[in-house]
């Protein structure tokens, strides 16, 4: 019989400590190399790509290597010219401590245009990491652990600016390795 209250209290710290569990685990976001571990083939949750090798290291080498494009639009002041617009192309690399000419290359197109009808002929370009700049001192944020750099576009004298850029970007993290590419589409919104 001494024992019994024993028991009972064992019982509801192991319900609530269950309990408690399931609760913070409704609460709490995987970090990207969890989603992409459950994704996988032996996972929880196996996504589309789960059974292709080279679509789920293409996933994975996501996760690792995070890079991202962005462009955003401004109207900014000139000291000589005045009121000038401008597109930055950002380009964020995560926890890269340095920045090499062939760390990157983007092989695509851009389209610059004059409103939402009116689109100049796609121009090929190529870019490398000697065309971009560090993002420094200027209104867009920057992250703690984000390596941010610029290549800005100002709109030229016949009123055309940057509305899009697409194409493949090859990325080499390290010295030695390069990840397969990237299909980059990003636009310009005002």
């Amino acid at each position: 019989m001494s024992r019994v209250p024993i028991l009972n209290l064992l019982t509801i710290g192991l319900t609530l400590v269950i309990i408690g569990g399931v609760v913070t685990l409704a609460f709490v976001q995987d970090r990207p190399l969890e989603k992409w571990l459950k994704n996988t083939r032996f996972g929880i949750r196996p996504a589309a790509w789960a059974d292709d090798y080279e679509s789920s290291m293409m996933e994975f080498y996501k996760v690792v290597f995070p890079i991202h494009f962005a462009i955003h639009r401004f109207n900014e002041i000139h000291p000589y010219n005045g009121a000038v617009s401008s597109t930055y192309l950002l380009l964020h690399l995560t926890g890269q401590q340095e920045f090499r000419d062939d760390t990157i290359r983007f092989e695509g197109i851009e389209i610059w245009g004059r409103g939402y009808t009116h689109k100049e002929a796609p121009q090929k370009i190529l870019l490398t990491g000697k065309d971009f700049q560090p993002h420094i001192g200027s209104r867009v944020p920057s992250t703690r652990g984000v390596k941010t750099y610029r290549r800005i576009y100002y709109t030229n004298s016949a009123g055309w600016s940057l509305d899009k850029i697409q194409g493949k970007l090859f990325y080499s993290p390290l010295e030695g390795l390069t990840l397969p590419p990237i299909e980059i589409e990003e636009r310009a919104w005002t």
